[in-house]
């Protein structure tokens, strides 16, 4: 499968997408990642999700959250009516343990959902307007779903070790560009090394040294997007990268490879 980080992501700070797949259609969207957050809303029949190396089968009223960062990808199965809604993190007036509050796979109940399809279908259509618009959608939707998962799903353990690590996660989005190593970020959150390194593995589902470079290749995509002068080298520089032939064969990996220097 291809892996590729999504150029919409990159340039808009808010999607709303709506899939209406009939019976004898197939559609796939390979495995990407950005650096804001996604909801799907499986509104009628199943969906195919792969989600930290593991396909899961979505079904009717259940909703899908990934992280940013988080590689993901999609199948139909059947016919399907699915919503996409995919949020930068700077459009909401979040705190840490706001995204901690949901799980990859959850549900709000079917009395909720039902009222979140209706709002969908009634107001979906006023999102194109404007940008205010899209970023009340955006919140007003997530403080929705925040609001009936507590309610309905308390998190009664593990809450402030998470929150510990999503600070740890906030820290690397943010110094992506510095000399980044597993032996200097688990000394500052006074970390074993090899206790950071397994802790990292288990909740991000990739390990700390390509975590790192997905965030920096996210960056080269988006700075070269808005800037056709400057060579993807010099860009990649400015990210953090400090070795040319690494830089480009990571980002082969990682990112579409269509711009051109």
């Amino acid at each position: 499968m291809e892996i590729y980080a999504k150029e919409e992501c990159c340039l808009f700070n808010v999607l709303f997408l709506k899939f209406d797949i009939g019976a004898e259609e197939h559609t796939c969207t390979p495995l990407h990642f950005h650096n804001a957050i996604e909801f799907i809303f499986l509104k009628k029949g199943l969906y195919k999700v792969f989600y930290n190396g593991v396909f899961n089968i979505m079904n009717e009223g259940e909703i899908f959250f990934a992280n940013s960062y988080t590689l993901h990808g999609y199948e139909n199965v059947k016919d399907a009516v699915v919503y996409a809604l995919v949020i930068e993190r700077n459009v909401l007036n979040i705190t840490n343990d706001d995204v901690l509050a949901f799980e990859p796979f959850f549900r709000i109940g079917d009395e909720a959902f039902d009222k979140l399809m209706s709002f969908f279908d009634q107001f979906g259509d006023c999102f194109i307007y404007n940008e205010n618009i899209k970023i009340g959608f955006a919140n007003f939707v997530f403080g929705f779903l925040k609001s009936m998962y507590v309610s309905t799903n308390e998190r009664k353990t593990g809450k402030t070790q998470q929150s510990s690590f999503l600070n740890i996660l906030e820290y690397v989005n943010t110094h992506y560009h510095e000399d980044l190593s597993l032996e200097t970020v688990s000394k500052k959150f006074f970390y074993n090394k090899n206790y950071f390194s397994r802790m990292f593995q288990r909740n991000v589902g990739i390990g700390f040294k390509e975590y790192v470079n997905r965030c920096r290749c996210v960056e080269v995509y988006k700075k070269k997007m808005l800037d056709s002068d400057t060579s993807l080298w010099q860009i990649a520089k400015q990210c953090g990268f400090t070795k040319e032939k690494t830089f480009y064969r990571v980002y082969r990996n990682y990112c579409d490879s269509n711009i051109k220097e």
